[in-house]
């Protein structure tokens, strides 16, 4: 990975999304870009133009929490991009040969169809995305991606985008080929004393027919029924 340029259009891109009347400045005339300019976003975060240009462009050694939590703070990024922020610059701080554990396990997609296939495939290239910064040099990520890379144009534009997303909680849609769709909410909870893993606990709401397909689920796979779904 190269991880300054990560920073430069995970930032450009962040900038691109502001506009000048969001943060309370003027639109201006003859703006030649989408969102705020560079001096923009270094007066709103209390820098110079000079630094915040050398940190846009990946050159982020010894800047501070508080210079990041500004910058954060003008490009109006939510908890989870001000997380990737801070991945990303600790990245670019470690040796590029250097061995370092992922914060979390290497996540796989479960096999399946999801009914909402474009939800899904942003948030697992979001989710992505975290972990790329979390196991910069980590090379099963790193083959991931470059395998994802080369075969889809789908992957690569989703991943330009530089969009991020935190695994803790929310609800997922699968489809089923025994039982039909499912609701399920979702939970992660990190292993305490094993760094790197946690566990993702699935659960339907009471007397829901997800509830209802997953308790038939459960008696095919105790009894070994055969499926008889269609499609």
């Amino acid at each position: 990975m190269d991880i300054a340029q990560d920073v430069k259009e995970f930032l450009m891109t962040r900038r691109a999304k502001i506009t000048p009347e969001r943060v309370g400045l003027p639109p201006g005339r003859r703006r030649r870009v989408p969102g705020l300019r560079r001096e923009e976003v270094a007066q709103l975060a209390g820098v110079s133009i000079e630094y915040y240009t050398q940190i846009e462009r990946g050159n982020v050694a010894g800047v501070s929490d508080d210079v990041l939590h500004a910058v954060a703070r003008a490009l109006r990024l939510t908890e989870e991009e001000t997380a990737h922020l801070f991945d990303l610059v600790r990245a670019a701080g470690t040796t590029t040969g250097a061995a370092r554990a992922p914060r979390r396990a290497d996540r796989k997609i479960p096999d399946g169809v999801f009914p909402e296939w474009n939800t899904a495939a942003d948030d697992a290239v979001a989710l992505l995305r975290v972990e790329a910064a979390h196991s910069p040099h980590s090379t099963v990520v790193t083959g991931l991606v470059g395998e994802l890379a080369s075969r889809s144009e789908e992957f690569r534009t989703r991943w330009a985008a530089h969009n991020v997303k935190a695994h803790r909680h929310g609800v997922k849609q699968f489809r089923h080929p025994d039982v039909g769709d499912l609701s399920l909410t979702y939970n992660v909870f990190d292993i305490t004393g094993a760094d790197g893993l946690s566990l993702v606990g699935y659960t339907a709401e009471p007397q829901s027919p997800s509830e209802q397909a997953l308790q038939l689920l459960a008696i095919m796979t105790a009894t070994d029924t055969p499926s008889t779904a269609t499609e």
